[in-house]
Formats: structure tokens, sequence, C-alpha cells
């Protein structure tokens, strides 16, 4: 596949490539209407423009959420772990942010809801879902970890990488009865 095919299949929504798309379509396309739609149908033509605004909310809203990830992965110490964009739920909070597994540890580092670091050691099981949260992810894969004390665990990551990262939460596990 080609290099920019994937990763912009691995952007997260509020990655800064797809949000300038996303919000330039959401704001172009009405202005774009209204200038169409002025000279024929005259003052109606501007109805279109309010829907401008979704556009510019959606970029305000998600240059905030971009801001908050970029620092929150400057901040991440993955020195000798892997960081990554990711979406974690912790119990009810859902919350773009940044994953980092490091040896016998798993960090989770949201933008809301405080961060949480779990032992490899005592995740007792992993399943991995498209479906997360209720919502289907098209190229992201989620993961709902079992850890004793912890209703709700959960976060979803790039697809690309979701082999890679089942296999560490995985070979870093004891087999019981050794």
């Amino acid at each position: 596949m080609n290099a920019k095919l994937k990763d912009l299949r691995d952007m997260w929504m509020w990655q800064a490539p797809l949000l300038s798309v996303t919000v330039g379509v959401f704001v172009l396309v009405p202005i774009l209407i209204a200038c169409v739609l002025y000279p024929s149908r005259g003052v109606m033509g501007l109805m279109a423009l309010p829907f401008a605004s979704i556009g510019v909310a959606g970029g305000l809203v998600y240059g905030w959420v971009v801001r908050r990830v970029a620092r929150l992965r400057q901040s991440a110490s993955a020195e000798e772990g892997e960081a990554v964009y990711g979406l974690i739920v912790n119990g009810i909070i859902q919350s773009p942010g940044v994953v980092v597994l490091k040896a016998g540890v798993i960090e989770f580092l949201p933008i809301v809801g405080k961060p949480l670091t779990i032992p490899v050691e005592a995740i007792d099981s992993v399943r991995t879902c498209r479906w997360f949260n209720g919502t289907y992810y098209l190229w992201k894969t989620g993961f709902w970890l079992k850890v004793l004390g912890r209703d709700r665990l959960g976060f979803a990551v790039a697809t690309s990488l979701a082999g890679k990262w089942r296999g560490l939460l995985e070979s870093t596990k004891v087999p019981e009865g050794v």
C-alpha cells in the first residue's frame, strides 16, 4: 500500500493533517454552495453559510485536542517503550490520548481524566474488537483489558499497530503454572 495512504489510514480525527482536510471541506463546501446559489436564489442562497460554522466549531474543538495530545506525546517517557496515539476508555470516560507500552507496564495518558499505569501482570485477559465503545472505527482496533479491580478498561490503536501490540501484551504475561 502507498505509504501516504497508510499514514492517512493510521491517523485519528484529532491529528493535524486529517483535521485540516476535514475542516477545510466543512468550511469550503457551504461557502461554495452559497456562492453558486446566490445569483439564482438571492439571499436564500446564503442560507448555506451557517453550515460553515460546523467546520469552524469542529476545528476549534479538535484543535484543542491536537495540542493536548501532542503535549502528552512529548511528555511521555517512552525511552524504553513505545508511545502511540489512541483512544482510551477508563470506566465511563472515553478520551483521546497516548498509550505507552513499556517493559512490564502499560501507561494510559488521556487528555481527560487521570493518567493510569497498569502492570502487565495484572492483566487477566485481552480481547480484541473492531466495534469500540459503541462506535465502529474504520482502520482501528480496540483492546478490552480484564484487570482485577477495574470494570471497564480499554484502548484503541491503529490497526497497523494492533497485531504488534497484542503480541507484546501477551508475550509479557507469564503462563500460569510456571
